[in-house]
């Protein structure tokens, strides 16, 4: 069997999941029934132009039926469950835009979480991997998670080498990640995924056989990997470094303290791995997923878009709890060697991108394109305008990370086209550090793109929340704010980019984003007022409470 065939036998499979018709079923069921609920004594930002206030909702069968005051709910509640806010500011359920959500709970529940801080030094990381190396049956993976730019953030400011890895454990292929561009391999590790000799490497090849590119090897004198390498992450991924039943233990145990109990109600997952949508659409099949969850799949990096295209797949495909969106495309990656070297690194021709985003578009999948230099951009819209200029579609392609832009002929470029863009928020849920904000957002506001902001959480960012985030982007710079002095935002437009902006650019503000009749019954409670705040006190509000779907799925 060709590679083509055995990935379109992997995406088959993972879509089909052999159901018993009596699972089915119980599925159907469920994506057409939700909780019964009356929220009272609530200061409910609606998002709703035609009604932005009320003091009260009501749920039927997870959906909203009603918004306005006690007296008009309560007439309508008759046996629904009752939920007392308690004056407290309730919104929209929080839209992570841009998440890795299975990576995201491995990171948390089987690997080592070496980030610097609280680490120091590579001496502790190797430490650390050392201890789970002893806890590890053989043969089995070691991972380690850490920041990025992790040598300048350790005392002996480097990267760890092969020999260090090496004195680890031989027994186990071991990894460790700065961030998921740059990794760092003992030599089983490199043995594993063929990175050991020369000639092998230089000739993998991306699912759709084209060879690789943007991968970076250092060597040594000898032509020995040092063990410093870029651009492999799809490599692990694809060596199924865990089983199905594996992920769906992480996803049971970790997303419920890493995104619900933040008031997070709905992702745009991207999973890295066919075992990851496997795991996915089981939990969904066996009503275990604890948010909605509309999922993109890397191309070429997980399939061939010819491959995917002949899938058949749609995009809104699933139920209310797990639908297909489209693709992730990488137009280029991390920009640099790992060791202080820069350049565009680019995956692509033009005319290989033209031609991919050219087959999702005209099969009506949204692209999420990965972008994070000023050449990788000026080909992702190139490539949106000549399938535009084709076939003009309202699909709402996404440009991630471009913080680079700030001339406002390309803002008004990306608008004309309806581009939606994201920014990443790393503001941590407590406000006591942060990496270099997004400076950019509020240009991009004022113009009215409608930014995301996103966590794209895996791991590497341990600390996250959109109450961070909202909080991030309301405070001063020197309150914790990631904007510039002058260019905070208010209250509404910060909610905005991680709930209605957010299921616009999803293409689900039909039924997410805003609170209004026909909507999900989903809402973030929240502990304080951030309207009343200042400062670094807005770094303090959490999710009181989260409710999925007219049920209160946390409680603070």
């Amino acid at each position: 069997m060709q590679r083509r065939d055995l990935i379109r036998a992997g995406l088959a499979a993972a879509a089909a999941a052999t159901l018993p018709p009596s699972a089915v079923r119980a599925q159907a069921a469920r994506a057409r029934t939700g909780g019964d609920l009356a929220i009272v004594n609530a200061d409910i930002v609606t998002l709703d132009p035609g009604r932005p206030r009320a003091e009260a909702a009501l749920v039927r069968a997870g959906r909203i039926v009603r918004v306005g005051d006690r007296r008009s709910v309560m007439a309508g509640a008759r046996d629904a469950e009752v939920f007392d806010a308690g004056g407290r500011v309730v919104t929209p359920g929080f839209i992570d835009g841009h998440v890795h959500l299975e990576l995201s709970a491995l990171a948390f529940s089987d690997m080592v979480m070496a980030h610097a801080p609280p680490m120091t030094s590579l001496a502790q990381i190797k430490q650390a991997l050392a201890a789970k190396a002893r806890t590890t049956p053989p043969g089995r993976w070691v991972v380690g998670r850490s920041s990025y730019d992790l040598q300048n953030k350790v005392t002996e400011k480097r990267l760890a080498m092969r020999q260090e890895l090496d004195a680890i454990t031989t027994e186990h292929p071991l990894i460790l990640f700065s961030g998921l561009h740059v990794a760092m391999l003992n030599t089983a590790a490199l043995k594993a995924l063929r990175l050991w000799n020369r000639a092998e490497a230089e000739n993998l090849r991306w699912r759709n056989g084209a060879l690789r590119v943007g991968t970076t090897i250092h060597r040594d004198e000898a032509g020995d990997p040092i063990g410093i390498v870029t651009e492999i992450a799809d490599l692990f991924y694809s060596a199924d470094p865990y089983t199905v039943d594996e992920i769906k233990a992480a996803l049971r145990a970790q997303t419920a303290p890493l995104f619900v109990d933040k008031g997070i109600t709905s992702i745009a997952g991207i999973p890295k791995a066919v075992n990851d949508i496997r795991a996915i659409q089981e939990m969904d099949v066996a009503g275990e997923l604890p948010l909605r969850i509309r999922y993109y799949i890397h191309t070429p990096l997980t399939v061939d878009i010819d491959a995917l295209m002949d899938t058949g797949l749609a995009a809104g495909f699933g139920d209310d709890m797990l639908r297909f969106g489209g693709v992730k495309i990488f137009v280029d990656g991390t920009g640099g060697d790992g060791l202080g070297k820069s350049f565009d690194d680019l995956k692509w021709s033009q005319e290989e991108l033209n031609r991919t985003v050219w087959l999702a578009h005209d099969a009506g999948l949204q692209c999420i394109l990965h972008c994070v230099t000023r050449v990788g951009f000026e080909m992702a819209m190139k490539a949106q305008e000549l399938a535009q200029g084709r076939a003009p579609r309202d699909l709402r392609h996404r440009i991630e990370h471009v913080t680079y832009i700030d001339d406002a002929p390309s803002i008004q470029r990306m608008k004309a086209m309806g581009v939606r863009v994201t920014l990443t928020v790393a503001a941590p849920a407590s406000g006591t550090r942060r990496r270099g904000g997004p400076r950019v957002f509020r240009s991009f506001v004022d113009a009215g793109l409608e930014p995301l902001a996103v966590s794209d959480s895996t791991g590497t960012e341990p600390d996250f929340s959109p109450l961070g985030g909202i909080g991030a982007l309301m405070a001063g710079p020197s309150e914790g704010g990631v904007l510039a002095e002058g260019q905070a935002l208010g209250f509404e437009t910060a909610l905005s980019s991680y709930t209605l902006w957010a299921a616009r650019a999803l293409r689900e503000d039909a039924v997410k984003g805003s609170i209004a009749p026909g909507k999900f019954g989903d809402f973030a409670v929240l502990s304080a007022d951030p309207r009343r705040l200042r400062g670094r006190g807005l770094f303090d509000v959490r999710a009181h409470a989260t409710i999925l779907g007219g049920r209160v799925v946390h409680r603070a």
